[in-house]
Order: structure tokens, then sequence, then C-alpha cells
């Protein structure tokens, strides 16, 4: 029988990266897993490019109701929407979608680096982004809704590292924390 868990948590990771070796991705995954939440988190790791349908079909069937907190890196932030919105489309809920530097996948990339839209269905509670202006690829837009996220930009990193920078790993604990003292007033 599988542990049913108060939160669900999945990052997701860019490109160059892979699960086999350490990046932002991974060290916010088991940030979350060190993290005194007890079994009332579950933590999963994802590549940009896995099944993420498949993904949210199994929680979907396995954890009804239970709600979900998506962080995507680089072309895991298109994949965290993706996520998002299959999730929403299920009936699921999405308490928050953070996305660290997230960018538009396509063979057309490189016209729409000015046009590229990373879209989140409204029904998500929170959306957050975080962006660096140092290097290409920069963050695309991210849009909730019909709204624009504020960005957070954050200075004197590049795309490859920020990933790894405190600010959105803050923000997702501080979103974890915020939701378990919810389901603890819940319980």
């Amino acid at each position: 029988m599988i542990h049913r868990p108060k939160i669900i948590v999945s990052c997701i990771s860019g490109f160059t990266q892979h699960a086999d070796e350490m990046n932002g991705t991974m060290q916010a995954v088991l940030e979350t897993i060190g993290g005194n939440y007890g079994e009332c988190v579950r933590v999963d790791y994802f590549t940009w490019d896995d099944d993420l349908d498949g993904a949210a079909e199994f929680y979907h069937k396995a954890f009804p109701g239970v709600p979900h907190v998506i962080w995507g890196y680089s072309l895991g932030g298109e994949a965290a929407a993706t996520l998002a919105n299959k999730l929403v489309d299920l009936g699921e809920p999405v308490h928050s979608v953070i996305v660290v530097d997230g960018v538009v996948s396509g063979w057309l990339r490189p016209w729409l680096w000015a046009f590229g839209k990373i879209k989140v269905c409204a029904e998500v509670g929170h959306v957050y982004s975080f962006i660096q202006r140092q290097d290409l690829p920069d963050g695309d837009k991210v849009v909730h809704g019909d709204k624009p996220v504020n960005q957070v930009e954050i200075l004197h990193t590049n795309h490859n590292a920020i990933d790894e920078h405190y600010l959105p790993h803050e923000k997702l604990k501080t979103v974890i924390q915020k939701l378990q003292a919810k389901s603890n007033k819940e319980s």
C-alpha cells in the first residue's frame, strides 16, 4: 500500500541536467526530503522530457485531492506548467508552481526568445517566477491565466547556476511550510 501524503512536490529539471548528477533541481529535492516534513510530503524528481501526462494520471488515481507544488527549471519550467495544467484538467488541486528561469521548448526556440510564454492556467493557486539576464537562454515570460507573473530577477548569476540560488529554494520551503501548517490545522 502506498502512503497517502498531504502534499506532493514535483521537481522538474532542465535540458542539461540528468537524474544521476547533482544539480540545483536535485538539490531542491534533497532539501525538501531533508526538511523535517515527515511522511506528509511526497517528493518526485522528473526531467523535462519525462512522461508528465502519465505522472499526472498516476497522482490523480493514487492521491486524489492532495495539493501539488511544482518546481521547474529551464525547460522544466514549461514542463511544470504542463504538469500543473494537466492536473487541473483532472480536477486535482495545484497550490503553487515555481518557475526557475523557465524557457519555452520547440524547434522555433531561437525565434521565440522575444515572444515565448509559459502558460499556467488560472486555477493554479500561486505562480512564482525567478529569472536571470546574464546570458541566454534567459527566462521567458510566465502567464497565470491571462495575467503576467511578476518575475524576480536574480542578479550576478547565469542560466546554468540560477537553479542553485537560494531564493527559489527558500520560496519552495516557504510554500511547503504554509501548506503543511494549513494541513495540520485541518487535521
